[in-house]
């Protein structure tokens, strides 16, 4: 791990030790009051389906088309928080981004978020957006609401995307996984954190059902994905166990390396270099 990292890594693990009991509010609050920008790529608002989204917008041709769904424990974060993996990915692949700006908990529980996620997707394929050229892709708890709508989508008899792509994703609401208790004093992620977005996301379900924890949910018939994870991520096993039972599906571990790490864009190493062999990924599957 680069020492850029190392620093900010250790500093958010700070923070997240001394804030005590986390809130929706107080995540809400740690994000940054102005969005990012992102070198080559111009974002602007739109509506999609009747969904707030923020397209994301590469210098030249583009060759495919991303709706990504961002993280913060279904509780927080915005296209906004996204900008700096979306963007530079991409940038990188040479794709359009739609990220959703979608309902959060408390406020809006279970399926509120899964609602909006599916009104956008349906919406690019009626505005002639070619499903096996277009991208599901999102991070955390993202991640995990995009496989749910994937599940959803041939649930339903519905198109599916071509490629599903799920960057350090949170598939498992029980926290079963070793990694939970493994990775406790590596990461930042913190119990109050995680319970508080679970017990705020599932309203009436219980946390392992597959609705909200799509790892326990039939995964055969999904499209092609891939799946990056973090070494020291707290819920690196919700990847390291989805994997294998996907049809079709390519693991990516980076040790040592927190949940989350590729927020931050091509402004630290570590980021892009994952960001990079996503877009490599796209290209070449």
């Amino acid at each position: 791990m680069s020492l850029r990292a190392s620093l900010l890594f250790g500093a958010l693990r700070l923070v997240a030790r001394f804030s005590g009991e986390m809130t929706p509010d107080g995540l809400r609050r740690l994000a940054p009051s102005t969005p990012p920008t992102v070198d080559g790529v111009t974002f602007r608002t739109a509506s999609l389906g009747g969904v707030t989204v923020e397209i994301a917008e590469p210098v030249g041709d583009l060759e495919r088309e991303i709706l990504f769904l961002h993280g913060g424990a279904y509780v927080a974060g915005s296209p906004g928080t996204a900008r700096r993996l979306l963007g530079s990915w991409c940038r990188e692949s040479r794709s359009r981004g739609w990220s959703v700006d979608y309902r959060l908990a408390p406020e809006h529980p279970y399926p509120a978020g899964l609602d909006d996620a599916r009104a956008a997707w349906l919406a690019l394929l009626e505005a002639g957006v070619d499903p096996n050229r277009a991208v599901l892709a999102g991070e955390s708890a993202g991640g995990g609401l995009a496989l749910c709508l994937a599940i959803a989508l041939r649930d339903e008899g519905l198109p599916l995307p071509g490629r599903l792509v799920l960057f350090w994703p949170w598939t498992d609401l029980t926290l079963s996984g070793a990694a939970i208790d493994e990775n406790r004093r590596r990461d930042f992620l913190t119990d109050s954190l995680l319970d508080m977005g679970r017990r705020s996301y599932v309203g009436g379900l219980s946390v392992g059902d597959s609705r909200v924890s799509p790892l326990f949910a039939d995964l055969h018939g999904l499209p092609r994905t891939l799946v990056q994870v973090g070494g020291y991520d707290r819920v690196r096993d919700d990847g390291t166990r989805l994997a294998p039972l996907l049809d079709d599906a390519e693991l990516q571990v980076y040790p040592k390396l927190p949940h989350g790490w590729g927020a931050e864009g091509d402004t630290l190493r570590e980021a892009r270099i994952s960001i990079t062999r996503a877009a490599a990924w796209l290209q070449h599957s």
